[in-house]
Order: structure tokens, then C-alpha cells, then sequence
């Protein structure tokens, strides 16, 4: 994002069933008094994050007769504070764009007072019932649910989790970790960095595993058999592509082109397209405006080797030759007097692919965080790249915030619906100038589901330009 022109990943598979009527089992010790059992009348905070604060989500908490015993709604830092009189075992429930957030509390002698309503307190409950998601079967499961099944299945889960999130370069201090009782804050540091880079899938018709993903190492792991005394891990493995996204060498991708200098718009202004000849092999990439450009790459294990006129580009979401990826791609050429560094380095062009799904309202994008900013082919945008402090996330009601080189920059709902459907916003961050923004949901290789914000500004002449937010 250019405040001046002076330089400078929870995929959630479908739930087979609305939990509104489910109760839930619980996990960890949390801060409290011990209680005879029945009805307790308390205070619960918590934290509801995907790395991010999920700010204005309602958060509910159900009974496994189905009936509510509480409810909040999450401040602009992710914490709630709930009043409640729940019955254990119980569940809390959040509702995302990327799907349910659930919470288990399933310790009859004490009182909860503290809980995370997360990606992983999510994975943990799916992975301590029942394979199944039919109503009838997790409120029976729940019944049987104790604390000594659930701490097992955290154990085990933390060891996993240790070596898909190393401690030396998150610095989450796992055997210490309760997933649902640890308190932390949503800032992209520690258990919310993990959160950042962490895709959950759960069982659903056509697998019967929970899966978690570091989106920033594409490794994961499986817990295989859920509902048993003790989970089945997978151990931490590279992800393997799907066999649909692997298209015949010489075979031609389609996608949607956004450029630069097109009108200031949220609909790409032209066309492109790969074609890969396998790796090591010389392929091409067509692009830009009317008339279109076309230039050489080769692809091979580290990526892809750009050609003139190109001076840079960079293939996101995979580098695995003879996909159907790269997914999103951004393209760089020399712009004199403009762009990044000495050769005038410059984001020209974003290939999307032509099969993703334009995402026009924010309500479609509650939950999701984008921690990772592109433009003139550097993170940051800047020279020496900027790998950190960058963050576009959306709260419970559509609201952006933006951080973006130590500045926060907060857009409603309206607003931001309106800059997606090529509405600009005029003068963000200071700048001079307007800007829209294109949201797309796509596929990877590996079967996540992602989103790609486009960003396209422009104060007029060449000192227009296209930046990307990943996930």
C-alpha cells in the first residue's frame, strides 16, 4: 500500500451440521473455583482470533440440550465477556466467514472463567468426538466426553503442533500451552502468529480426518482416528497436490489480468495466461493491456525464472512444476522514474486465476486476515523488503482494518463493500489519489481454500500502481 510514493492462510472444510442446537465438551483448567456441578452463574472471558481480532462476532454458548446459556459480542481487540449459566459440558460457538469457530468446556469441578475460541480450539473438539458430523452423534459424544480424553487428545495434538510450529521461530512455549485456557493477544505474535499461518480442515463427506496446515511451510499433519481413547497423528509431512490441479506439460492456464494503468477499477481489465513446458523447460506468460506482452520463464524446484521484458515476478501459493498454479502471480518491469531500487522495479501486472470466485461484500471476508503485502515484486513493497508489520484483517460486522508501515488505517463496512465493486477511496492513508480493491476466493493445489486481495491505486500518470494481500 503506498502511503507515499517514496518506497516503502483458516480454510475450514463444510460441518455437516448447525451447531446451534449442539452442546460441547470443554478442555484444559482454567482460573476458577471448584463447584458441586449443575447450573454455575459466572463471568466468562475470552479471546475469539484467526490472527486477527475477530471484533463485533457473536459468541454463544450452548448447553448439549441445545439451549443458550450465554451470550457476547467480541471487542475491536478479539476479548469478550460473557455472562453465563451453563450447565457443563458446554460449547461456544463464533461464526466466520471461514467457517465455525467452537470451544469445548467439558471440566465439571471448576468454574470456567477464561476461554480461546480459535482455529485450534476448533480442531481440538473435532478431533476428540466422533468422526461423524451429524447432530445426534456429537451431542452423544459430547455426553461421554471427560476431561482426561480431552487433555490426551491436547497432548498429543501440542507435539504435533511443536513440530509444525517450531518454538524457535514462533515463540510459543508449547508444553506450557492450553489451546483453550492460555490467554493471548491478537498481534500477530506468538499463538496468534501461529493463527496467521494456520488452514483447519474437518471432517466432512469426503474425509475423516481434522487436518491442520502451515500455510507459510505447506506442511501438515492429521489426527486419523478421531473419537478413539487415544488420536492417531500423522506425522508432519509436506502437502502433496491434489491430482486435479495437475495440468499436461504444455498445457495452456487462463487468467484474469489486473493492470496497472487500466481504469481505476475492481474488475480486471484484461486477460492472461501460462503455459508451462514442465520443469527446466522454457515456457511463456501473456499479459498487460491491449495489445498484449508476452515473455519467457523456465520453471524449476526454486520457482520460476522470468524473461524479458520481465525483470522479476513472483509465483505465490506454489512453485511446483506443471500445476495449474502459480494462483495469483504478480509480474514486474522497469518503469523509469518509477517503481523500487536502481532498475526501477515495478508491479505492473496481477494474474489471477480465471476460475476464482469474486468476493464484492465484506461479509463474505468476516474472519479473514491478510498478513502478507506485495508490491514491485518485494513484501512491503519496499527495498530491503519488509517481511512483518503488514496486516489487512476484517471484523465480525465487515470493517477493515489496515496496518501498514506502523500506521493503522480503519475503513467501514460501507466503504470497503464500496471500494470492491469499484467505488474507490479517496485519499486512504493520506495519499493522494483513489483506491479500489478486487477479493477473490480460489483453490490451491493442495485443496485450501485462500483469499487474494488486489490493490489498485491511482493519483494519475505513472505513478499507478497494483499491490497483492495474501493470506
Amino acid at each position: 500500500m503506498k502511503l507515499t510514493r517514496v518506497a516503502g492462510v483458516f480454510s475450514c472444510a463444510a460441518i455437516l451440521c448447525a451447531l446451534a442446537a449442539c452442546g460441547g465438551g470443554g478442555s484444559g483448567s482454567a482460573p476458577g473455583t471448584p463447584a458441586a456441578g449443575g447450573a454455575k452463574s459466572t463471568t466468562l472471558n475470552g479471546m475469539v482470533a484467526m490472527g486477527s481480532p475477530l471484533e463485533g462476532v457473536t459468541v454463544t454458548a450452548y448447553e448439549t440440550d441445545g439451549s443458550s446459556c450465554g451470550s457476547a459480542t467480541t471487542k475491536s481487540d478479539g476479548t469478550y465477556s460473557m455472562p453465563i449459566t451453563c450447565t457443563v459440558p458446554f460449547l461456544l460457538e463464533a461464526n466466520t466467514a471461514q467457517g465455525l469457530l467452537v470451544a469445548p468446556w467439558v471440566n465439571s469441578t471448576t468454574i470456567a472463567s477464561y476461554m480461546n475460541v480459535t482455529p485450534l480450539t476448533t480442531g481440538l473438539f473435532f478431533g476428540s468426538i466422533a468422526q461423524s458430523g451429524t447432530q445426534s452423534a456429537m451431542l452423544q459424544a459430547l455426553a461421554a466426553s471427560d476431561q482426561v480424553q480431552l487433555n490426551s487428545y491436547q497432548t498429543s495434538i501440542i507435539v504435533d503442533l511443536q513440530a509444525l510450529y517450531p518454538s524457535s521461530d514462533y515463540g510459543v512455549d508449547w508444553p506450557s500451552v492450553d489451546l483453550v485456557t492460555t490467554p493471548f493477544q491478537a498481534n500477530h505474535t506468538g499463538i496468534d502468529l501461529v493463527l496467521d499461518q494456520t488452514a483447519l480442515a474437518l471432517p466432512d463427506a469426503t474425509h475423516n480426518s481434522v487436518t491442520i496446515t502451515n500455510t507459510n511451510t505447506d506442511q501438515q499433519f492429521s489426527i486419523n482416528t478421531p473419537g478413539a481413547s487415544t488420536p492417531s497423528l500423522s506425522s508432519v509431512q509436506a502437502l502433496t497436490p491434489i491430482a486435479s490441479s495437475v495440468v499436461p506439460v504444455n498445457t495452456t492456464i487462463q487468467f484474469s489480468d489486473i493492470n496497472y494503468q487500466q481504469a481505476l477499477s475492481s474488475t480486471p481489465g484484461s486477460t492472461g495466461s501460462i503455459l508451462d513446458a514442465g520443469n527446466g523447460a522454457t515456457g511463456s506468460v501473456t499479459f498487460g493491456l491491449s495489445p498484449s506482452t508476452t515473455a519467457n520463464f523456465v520453471t524449476n524446484d526454486g520457482g520460476y525464472s522470468w524473461g524479458a521484458p520481465l525483470v522479476y515476478g513472483n509465483g505465490f501459493d506454489s512453485n511446483v512444476s506443471d500445476q495449474r498454479l502459480p494462483a495469483v502471480a504478480m509480474l514486474c518491469r522497469t518503469v523509469a522514474s518509477d517503481g523500487t531500487g536502481s532498475n526501477h522495479q515495478k508491479s505492473t501486472d496481477v494474474l489471477i486465476p480465471s476460475d476464482a470466485v469474486p468476493v464484492t461484500d465484506t461479509t463474505q471476508l468476516v474472519g479473514v486476515s491478510f498478513n502478507r503485502y506485495f508490491e514491485d515484486c518485494l513484501q512491503g513493497g519496499t527495498e530491503p523488503a519488509t517481511a512483518t508489520g503488514n496486516n489487512f484483517s476484517f471484523d465480525g460486522q465487515g470493517n477493515a482494518t489496515v496496518i501498514v508501515s506502523g500506521q493503522s488505517l480503519n475503513v467501514t463496512a460501507t466503504q470497503m463493500t464500496g471500494a470492491l465493486t469499484s467505488t474507490p477511496l479517496v485519499s486512504l492513508g493520506g495519499q493522494a489519489g483513489s483506491t479500489v480493491f478486487s477479493a477473490f476466493r480460489y483453490t490451491t493445489a493442495f485443496g485450501l481454500t485462500r483469499y487474494v486481495l488486489v490493490e489498485h491505486g491511482s493519483d494519475g500518470g505513472s505513478s499507478n500502481y497494483v499491490g497483492v494481500w495474501l493470506q
